[in-house]
């Protein structure tokens, strides 16, 4: 992917708003039980995840880098032997098991206040017997680069005049999502969505509005 063109600090103030606005409505249709919004949130949230020299990401170019992230997720315990998931937690249907995103179910959770590369890079799905080691940053990138049917059509529009316009040169076509991860993935990206729209609302608050 080749460098996208330079935007100014108004187009970039603008974009950081119309992220929020979709994600925060995407948010809402993931919790009315389109689970594929999941997709969304990942391409939405890229340009605030993903940051290189090359692509720095719109934290960067808003001077918001030094912000804390909330880690509302458990730390990996190698000593447990067992898969890990640390954003998602399984739930046992008459089925099948499935996940459903972390958030604030559990009181005995402290969430920590990282910065923003540690937040990002933390490994928050494991299997060591898979050799699987997924970050935040790495789980976004490919869920990004996946398509579901499970998408709450009427915020087509506003998608993609407002994200696919501006955003689609973050979303890289040879990074290729492990299948056997998305049922994990999409709840796993709604609550990096849920992590990183609440430390935002703290620290940059403007951007809601």
């Amino acid at each position: 992917m080749g460098q996208m063109a330079k935007r100014t600090k108004e187009q970039n103030e603008q974009l950081m708003k119309d992220i929020i606005y979709v994600m925060r409505r995407s948010i809402d249709a993931y919790d009315d039980g389109f689970v594929g919004e999941g997709q969304r949130l990942a391409i939405a949230m890229l340009p605030i995840i993903r940051d290189t020299e090359a692509m720095p990401s719109i934290l960067t170019e808003l001077g918001l880098r030094e912000c804390y992230f909330y880690d509302v997720s458990p730390d990996y315990n190698p000593s447990i032997g067992l898969p890990f998931s640390g954003l998602a937690t399984p739930t046992i249907g008459k089925h099948e098991a499935k996940y459903r995103p972390r958030l604030n179910t559990n009181p005995n959770l402290i969430p920590k206040k990282l910065s923003f590369d540690a937040w990002r890079n933390k490994e928050v799905v494991i299997d060591e017997g898979k050799d699987l080691h997924i970050t935040r940053e790495k789980l976004v990138t490919a869920v990004a680069n996946t398509f579901s049917g499970e998408i709450n059509v009427q915020i087509n529009k506003a998608f993609n005049e407002l994200i696919l316009a501006n955003c689609m040169g973050w979303v890289d076509a040879t990074v290729q999502p492990n299948i056997e991860l998305l049922p994990l993935a999409y709840p796993s990206v709604r609550h990096i969505a849920f992590e990183l729209l609440q430390s935002l609302h703290e620290q940059a608050p403007d951007y809601f509005k």
